[in-house]
């Protein structure tokens, strides 16, 4: 990472534009941002991925300001949602909005597929687990679509 100050300002810029399309406040100026991460030890650290680090806020909720944020790994940001049920309905409807049309790298699509074999949810939303009597009603309107445009 980029040691120059113009680095972690862009850093910093991305983070607040994320916020605001979340519609998450956000009060913290550049000079807290740096302190904090400063303060944490892990500004090297910090990044996306597995075993970087992040700066959440306590419970997930209200803005982002000197006293309600901490630094913490993105592994355990996710159990700390997952434990304490910070992802509201509105937050993960806020977070969906917020991925929308973003494309995934072919890496993040392999990962994806890797995490997900296995799991017999994906499968049925999939259509993997149909009953043949099922496939056999989806064949036949696919079938009487085509001809309904050929015609």
């Amino acid at each position: 990472m980029p040691n120059s100050g113009l680095g972690w300002r862009h850093r910093f810029l991305v983070q607040r534009t994320s916020a605001a399309v979340r519609g998450i406040v956000w009060d913290l100026s550049f000079n807290n941002w740096m302190e904090i991460w400063r303060e944490s030890g892990h500004l090297a650290q910090r990044g996306r991925g597995d075993g970087k680090y992040c700066m959440a806020r306590f419970g997930d909720t209200g803005p982002y300001s000197v006293g309600n944020v901490y630094i913490t790994t993105h592994n355990q940001n996710s159990k700390d949602m997952l434990q304490f049920g910070c992802q509201t309905p509105e937050a993960r409807a806020n977070l969906s909005m917020a991925m929308k049309g973003v494309k995934k790298s072919p890496e993040h699509r392999a990962n994806l597929s890797r995490a997900l074999k296995g799991n017999p949810k994906v499968g049925s939303w999939l259509g993997k687990h149909l009953s043949p009597e099922h496939r056999a009603k989806i064949s036949a309107t696919k079938i009487a679509r085509r001809s309904v445009v050929k015609a």
